[in-house]
Order: C-alpha cells, then structure tokens, then sequence
C-alpha cells in the first residue's frame, strides 16, 4: 500500500535516533493513530490511565485490561496465517505481509527479522502486538538494545502492551549499556500498564541509579523515590532489597532514614551483614562524622559481625575527609591487627589525604610503603598523585607522574587527564587575569564589575536580525576556535592539544572532560571556543549535566546572547537528567545584569533566593554579587548599595568582591561616603584593602571632574545662580567634598581633613554659589 508522508515522518522520527524521549514520541502519536489501520485495533491491548500518572496510549478504547492485569497472555507462533492485522495481501489466502518477520524469528536470527521489520514500517505497515513483542523480545536476548528500543518506540503510539517479561528484558538491557533515561521509561510505562514491577526489577533499576554519581544529575533522588514505592507496595524484601534501600536513602543524604530502615532490617528478621553496615557507613564517612563512624563501629561489633576490608577502606575515607590524618593510620594500623589485608584502594585514600592537606612528600613516602607492602597501585592511585601536584601548579611533577604510570603498565584514564586539563585551565584563568590586571583600571568599562570590556558591544550585537547575529557568532566561534589553537604557547592551546592527545589514546572524553575545557575557554575570555566545546559534546553523544548548562549560560552571556543564556537555563530545567542547582541560578543572574538587563536579573534573583531557601541555604552571594556588578556597570550607586542591604537583611554576608565593585563605582560616581563604607567592611571581615587601587582610581576620576570644570568655566551665570536649587546643589557638593577630604585622608593622600581651616574650606563656593574670596573682599570694601 501507499505510505502516507505524515505517517513515514511520524515513523522516521521515531527511528532516527539512539533513545527517543517520551516528549519525542507522544508527538508522534497523534499522527500515527490518525493513519493506523482499523485491522490492527483487534490486536491492541486497551488499557485507560493508570491513576495519578499521565495516559500515555492515545486512541486505545478499553477491552483487555482486565487480562493485562492477570499476567499477559504467551507470545503466539505467527506463521503462515493468524491474525491479519497489517496485511497487505488481499483476501485469497496468501501470506500475510509480515510473514518474512515471523520466519526470520522462528530461524533465531532476530538482526534479519529487524531488518524486514524495518521494511514493512516503509510500507506503513504494522505487524500484529505478538510479533512485535517476540521481535522486541529476541533483540533483547540477542544484546541489540538500540534496535530492540527502536522497535519499541516505533510501535508504542499505536497502543500496543507488550508482556511483563519483555518489559523486564528491555529494563535489563538498558541497565545494561548505561541507558538509564530508557530503562527508566520502559518501567514506568510498565507501571502505567497496571503491572507491578517485582523487588528484582525494582532494585535493579535503583541500584544502577544510584551508580551514576556525576554532579547535577536527578538519577539519585529517583532512586530514593523508587524505593519509597517498593517499601509502600508491601512486597516481601530479602536482604538485598533493605541493602538497596539503605544505599538509595544514603546517597540522598538521609542518614536517619537509613539507619531506621537498617534496624527495621533487623526487626524483620533478616540481621543486616557487613555490606548493610558498609552502606550506612560510607554515609557517614561523607559525612566526615567520625562520632557517628564510632558509634556505628560499636554496634558493629556488638552485632558479632566481622568488619572487611571495605569497612576499614571506608573509615579511611571518613577519616580522611575530616582531616584526621592520625586516625587514618591508626585505622591501617587496625586492619593489620585484625589481619585484613590492605589492598590498593587503602593506600590511595591515605595518599589523598596527604594530597589535601598539601603534603605531597608524604603522599609519596605513601607511594613507596605500597611497593614495600607488595601492593599494586592501580591508576586511581597515580591519578589522585597527580592531581595533587595539578592542585599545587607543579606541572611538571604531575608530568611525571604520568610517565611513572605508564612506565608501571597502568593505562590513563578520562579522570587522569581530567586532572591535567584542570591544571591547564587554572593556568589559562590565572594568564587571562593578569592580562586583565595589566590593563589598569578603566573609568569607561566594566572591569571594576568583574566584566569583560566588550559586555556592551556583545549586547548591542546582540540586539541585531536575527540572520546577522547569528553570522556574527558562528564567526565568533571559528576566530576564538583558530586563536586557541595557532597560539601553542599558550595553557588553553595546551589543553586542547591534550583533548587531542586522549583521543589519539582512544581514551573517550567524559562529560566532565568538556566542561572543564568549557570552563577554561570562559575564564580564558574565549567564550565563543566553549559554544564550540559544547557542540564537541553533543557530537561525542554524551549528555550534558548542570555544570555544562551553567558554563553555556556563561558563555552566552560573556558573548551577550541574553536570549541564549535564558534559553539554555530553561533547557536546564526542562532536562530529566540534569538537575539544576545554585551554580545555574547565579550564572543566569550574572548573564542578563551583565547584559543590562536589571529588571529581569531581579527576577531571576528571586528565583535564585526561593530556590536557596528551599533548600535550606543562604542567599546566594554569587547572584547578589552579580547583581550589584549589574548596577555598578551603570554606574548606579543607590539600586547597588539596596542590593548589599537587601543581601545583608536577608541573613547574607557580603564577600570582598561585592564590597570592592561597591568601592569603585561609589568613587567613580562621587559617593565617597558609600566609598568609605565599603572599604571599612573590608577591614571588617579581615581583607587587606588595596589603598594603591583606590588612590589611583579617585586621580582618576578628580582628573576627569577638573576637565569638565574647565571645560564648563564660560557658561553663563555660574556662580551667580542664587536659586534655591543651586543652594541645594552646593550644599550638597560640599558635604561630598567633606566625605572627599575623610576619604583621602583614610588613604594617605594629601587632605584637608584635619586642616585648622574651617569645614567651609572644602568647597571654594558658599551654599548661594559665590566664591568666598570674592564676598569677603565686598564685605571689606563696605
């Protein structure tokens, strides 16, 4: 038959990619229903929403639910006849059109049966719901997961409700290749069903969520509310199931809950063993409470369990993290008494407890010990080493460290070089911050609000057709991308050459890998070279976490795409996998006040602040601090100086940079009142202040005010307005020269600030704006 183009679009959508997203695929679902064939309705499973959870099956009338809650009926052998639902044949006896599909599975060569699948999909034609599942079925067993999702998406708009083992089996691969977004969607989908998921699949799916550890990632509280359901469905737990459970609520930080739940263990009749304990331990141990590790410990004890050696690993860790180096040998010192071998991950912790606390000679002496002892170090020893050295900006000495570790035969992972870019990218934000500090200070731009010079410029790009702007930044990005790469001397070209390096390595750059370069290429003032990064991402098939959507914000901001900054924050929100954290929040705020958009940065100010307090955190000083850099850019002292009040009011305490741009733009605006205030709360909270920056900065800005009083001399009647508004206005000039005088005493500049003159002296004018000299000589001349 024909194929209508709607219905090959809806199906071309649904094929094109590795995993389809839900969103994808419910848009496709309309079309689809609209052109089904009315055959195939005879072999849907009906099923009405399940309640509380969206419907998820348009066009589905009801029918079998009642057999789909009874456990689903056997996958039918289709060979030359059944059903004919999607046939093209006509009514003559002849094959059914997805006959090839069936013999292919009835062969056992499931790639083959996929491969006619495919072909009757072009023709627009659907096989019947028992074909289907036996495809999807056999390309599970057969370890195709891609093609096996493929299929399932690809059948899901028309309604079709596969058996509970085939749900099982497509959760099973997914888990298995790292495809948590779809086992994910397969198990709620069979939720949605009206089938229960049984304790298996349920802890399968909640520990292979709580594996994935990376920053600004959902998948942590989905397990923990996974297990909530498990835990309210009433099904019988064994002991893996309550040790699931204690790791999921852990990993959430609810320690309480855990420990509840590990005595609740106990009550159940099943004595929780050492890898229960373990998993409420390691919870505490990041934590770094080492009262509550001891307390645990007893009860260890008490309970006539044996610790092992990921117990003692595990106090390392706690011990580490709260900085108790002593405690950390004393617990190797306790494995040995109880004759529990040490193994490689024992010494690395205490090697990195060296490296935090800057002693890298003792992580060193560390280094010999495990050779003494016979023990292997792996590459997370070596990588945590360098790191240390990175840390300390010896890389040199992190250089060595790799060639050791390849001379030891240990190969070096995404995370080792990782460490290095790291260390290059701290090279690249220190040189592109004593560039900018060469500059000097600047009365015209925005270096005193942390911004780049261009920040109006960009905005002003920005404000163009949209054909042109968009011209402009892809231009941007291949300058920024070529500047990078013909300077070889320079860190940022280095880490780029390293990004080279591990590739040529066949070492697969993580995630974390672009965003440190992303982050390097902003610091560096290269934004439109992170735009690129990211796209490196995207094309690398990896997905981007709340870190690469906060340094895209950035970005866009530094390059002045308000739109695209906003844009790529709610794209942050809209992302199942991503969550959005502070971080995000403060660098939408710094985006638009950077951009002069004040009016929106309050809002999104707001926001930040409500999402803060939910959380339980203070107001966040990042946004405040970019809000006032906002104002101090329009060099508008009183809205800046209400946003220090309203941060301090608030609970906040305002940092030495917040305090600094007020300083500068009170003196650039001649508030030098606000200017004396600001840099005493510097003395305040501890900062050495910077008296040279300011001195220079007040030159400045008395220079240019006598240039404009020379150039103002010839206006007519100045010096004989006796209004009251020029009364006003003298007053008020005299009370800043007042405030003037103070302040430049407090730097050690030249003033009359405890001069035997009178205050009056400050000003060469009286209130009614006549010079004093010239009204003393006519009282005279009386």
């Amino acid at each position: 038959m024909a194929l209508s183009s709607s219905l090959l679009q809806a199906l071309t959508i649904a094929l094109s990619s590795k995993y389809v997203s839900s969103s994808t695929r419910s848009a496709a679902s309309t079309t689809c229903a609209a052109l089904r064939q009315p055959a195939l309705s005879q072999t849907f499973c009906h099923q009405g929403p399940r309640p509380g959870r969206p419907q998820r099956r348009r066009g589905a009338s009801q029918g079998l639910e009642a057999q789909a809650l009874a456990g689903r009926r056997a996958a039918t052998k289709l060979g030359g006849g059944g059903s004919n639902g999607g046939s093209s044949s006509g009514s003559n006896g002849s094959a059914p059109a997805w006959q090839p599909v069936a013999a292919q599975l009835d062969a056992r060569r499931p790639e083959n049966a996929w491969r006619e699948f495919i072909q009757l999909l072009e023709q627009g034609i659907l096989p019947p719901f028992e074909l289907c599942d036996r495809l999807i079925s056999a390309l599970c067993a057969a370890e195709r997961f891609r093609d096996a999702w493929r299929a399932y998406a690809a059948v899901q708009p028309s309604g079709y409700c596969l058996q509970y083992n085939t749900y099982q089996a497509l959760i099973s691969q997914a888990l298995k290749v790292g495809a948590l977004e779809s086992a994910l969607e397969a198990f709620r989908d069979l939720q949605t069903l009206g089938l229960t998921p049984n304790v298996v699949t349920y802890c399968g799916l909640i520990a292979a969520l709580g594996r994935e550890r990376r920053r600004g990632l959902r998948f942590a509280a989905t397990a923990a509310e996974l297990w909530e359901e498990l835990a309210a469905s009433g099904a019988q737990l064994d002991a893996a199931a309550y040790r699931t459970g204690i790791k999921a609520l852990v990993d959430v930080g609810r320690l309480k809950g855990a420990d509840r739940l590990l005595q609740r263990m106990a009550a159940a009749g099943l004595p929780p063993d050492v890898r229960a304990y373990n998993a409420l331990l390691a919870g505490h141990a990041r934590a770094a409470n080492t009262a509550a590790m001891g307390r645990l410990m007893q009860r260890l004890v008490a309970a006539g369990v044996a610790p092992s050696a990921v117990t003692f690993n595990t106090l390392l860790d706690g011990y580490v993290r709260a900085r108790d180096l002593g405690a950390a040998r004393g617990v190797m010192d306790r494995a040995a008494a109880a004759e529990v071998a040490l193994d490689a991950w024992s010494y690395t912790t205490l090697i990195k407890g060296h490296v935090q606390a800057g002693k890298l000679a003792a992580a060193e002496t560390v280094l010999g010990d495990m050779a003494a002892a016979g023990v292997r170090p792996n590459h997370v020893t070596f990588t945590t080493l360098l790191d240390g050295h990175v840390r300390a900006g010896d890389m040199a000495a992190a250089q060595r460290v790799l060639d050791a570790m390849l001379a030891a035969g240990e190969a070096p992972t995404a995370v080792t070089f990782n460490a290095l870019l790291r260390g290059y990218a701290a090279d690249a934000a220190q040189a592109a911050a004593a560039v900018e500090a060469g500059r000097g200070t600047s009365l015209d731009s925005s270096s005193a609000a942390g911004g780049g010079s261009d920040a109006g410029a960009a905005a002003a790009a920005a404000a163009g057709s949209g054909t042109k702007a968009a011209a402009v930044r892809a231009a941007g990005v291949a300058t920024a991308v070529a500047a990078a790469e013909a300077a070889p001397a320079s860190p940022l070209a280095a880490a780029l050459q390293l990004l080279s390096d591990m590739q040529a390595q066949r070492v697969r750059p993580a995630a974390d890998t672009f965003n440190t370069l992303m982050a390097a290429a902003v610091a560096a003032g290269e934004p439109g070279l992170a735009l690129d990064l990211h796209q490196r991402l995207r094309r690398a098939g990896l997905r981007p976490d709340a870190l690469t959507y906060t340094t895209l914000i950035k970005a866009h901001g530094r390059l002045g795409q308000v739109v695209e900054a906003v844009a790529t924050f709610e794209a942050l929100l809209r992302d199942r996998s991503a969550a959005p954290d502070l971080q995000a929040y403060n660098a939408t705020v710094d985006a638009l006040a950077r951009n002069g958009d004040m009016a929106a940065a309050e809002r999104m100010l707001g926001a930040a602040c409500d999402w803060a307090a939910k959380q339980g955190l203070p107001p966040p000083v990042e946004a405040f601090g970019a809000l006032v850099a906002g104002y101090a850019r329009q060099v508008a002292v009183g809205p800046a100086v209400a946003a220090v009040r309203r941060f301090h009011a608030a609970g906040g305490s305002p940092d030495a940079q917040m305090l600094d741009i007020l300083a500068s733009v009170a003196i650039r605006a001649g508030d030098y009142k606000v200017a004396m205030q600001a840099v005493r709360a510097l003395e305040l909270i501890g900062r050495e202040v910077d008296k040279g920056k300011y001195a220079a900065l007040l030159e400045q800005v008395r220079a240019r005010q006598a240039a404009a009083s020379s150039a103002g001399e010839g206006e007519p009647g100045r010096g004989h307005n006796r209004s009251w508004s020029a009364y006003q206005r003298r007053r008020e000039a005299r009370q800043r020269n007042v405030q003037l005088e103070r302040f430049k005493f407090w730097l050690g500049l030249p003033n009359r600030y405890y001069s035997s003159d009178s205050e009056s002296d400050f000003t060469s004018e009286d209130e009614w704006g006549e010079p004093q000299q010239r009204r003393t000589g006519r009282r005279r001349s009386r």
